[in-house]
Formats: C-alpha cells, sequence, structure tokens
C-alpha cells in the first residue's frame, strides 16, 4: 500500500494498455480519485476473487454535482476511470457515506463481468451526468442505492447483478439500457 502520485501531465492514448494486478491479500487504504484525465487505458484485476477496501482509509471528501461530500472509492470528475476488472468489497466503517463509485461532469467508468462493488455504506455506483459500460456488472448490498443515476447518465449494460433489500436502482431523466439484468 501507499502508493499515491499526482500526475499532471495528461496522456494521450496512443494503443497502450496497462493491468494493475493486486495481488493475493491486497486490501486497498487508497482512494482513486480522477479528475480531467483519461486513466481508461488502465485496468485493475485481482488475484484474489475479492479485494477488501478498509473504510477508514476513505478520507477524502469529493463532491458531487449537487456539492454533497462522499469519500467514494473511485471517483471521476470529467474523466474516465481505469477499467475494473475485480470486485472491491467495503469493510465496515462508521462516520460517513463512501459510494463505492461516483461518476460526475461527464465521467465514464467500464466494470468488467462478475465485478463491481459490494458493501458500500452509501451507494454503490452513483452517476451525475456520466456513463457506466458494464455486462456482468455486480454492484450488491449498498446501504443506500445499489445504482443511482440522474442528470442524464447512461447505464449500458446486460447481465447486471443489482440486487438488495431495499431499493436497488434510482432514475432520474436518464438512458437505461439493460438486458438480462437481475435487480430484486
Amino acid at each position: 500500500n501507499g502508493v499515491s502520485k499526482m500526475v499532471n501531465r495528461p496522456y494521450v492514448s496512443a494503443g497502450t494498455t496497462v493491468e494493475i494486478r493486486l495481488l493475493s491479500g491486497f486490501a486497498m487504504a487508497e482512494q482513486v480519485i480522477a479528475k480531467n484525465v483519461d486513466l481508461g487505458w488502465i485496468t485493475i484485476t485481482s488475484v484474489d476473487a475479492e479485494v477488501s477496501v478498509t473504510f477508514s482509509a476513505l478520507t477524502t471528501d469529493v463532491a458531487d454535482d449537487d456539492g454533497a461530500l462522499w469519500r467514494p472509492v473511485f471517483s471521476a470528475n470529467n474523466a474516465t476511470l481505469p477499467t475494473i476488472g475485480c470486485v472491491f468489497r467495503v469493510t465496515t466503517g462508521s462516520g460517513g457515506l463512501a459510494n463505492g463509485l461516483l461518476l460526475v461532469s461527464g465521467s465514464k467508468c467500464t466494470v468488467l463481468s462478475d465485478c463491481g462493488i459490494l458493501d458500500a455504506p452509501g451507494r454503490g455506483a452513483m452517476l451525475q451526468g456520466s456513463t457506466l459500460i458494464s455486462n456482468g456488472a455486480t454492484f450488491r448490498n449498498s446501504t443506500r442505492h445499489n445504482l443511482y443515476a440522474e442528470n442524464g447518465s447512461k447505464v449500458i449494460g446486460a447481465d447486471m447483478n443489482l440486487d438488495r433489500d431495499v431499493s436497488n436502482v434510482a432514475a432520474f431523466g436518464n438512458v437505461f439500457i439493460f438486458e438480462n439484468s437481475f435487480a430484486e
């Protein structure tokens, strides 16, 4: 852990891709926060079936388009996040709301099959005027909504797993394209 560096120059994609493979037993104690940058050429995967996210390590508040503060695991503001290629499970904690994925102001994220965010103490994925692309993603057991989208967001996916005991999907003025998705 402890890998942290600010990139101040834009990357122009030239067909290069990078896979960041998290080693067995890795516990994520960082946040991925992107602003005005394209990190879509990076894919984050894991040797383990799930990666634990330490809730107490989510210390940076990020504002959504409405000014509300969240402590997201992954956040993008006018940016493209790395492709999520594993399951992240947020450990229990107190003292705030943490979205698994926070996409605002035209941001984008791709989540691979059987990958996503579990147990977010807030929303699994929150989109405001942004795009989520996934075939087979899983956003489950969040304390608010597993998927929350507003302000013209687009959610494009098939076979998504959004189950939870209470309200799992909230949508306000968006485009949803689902096929064979599960939201019980």
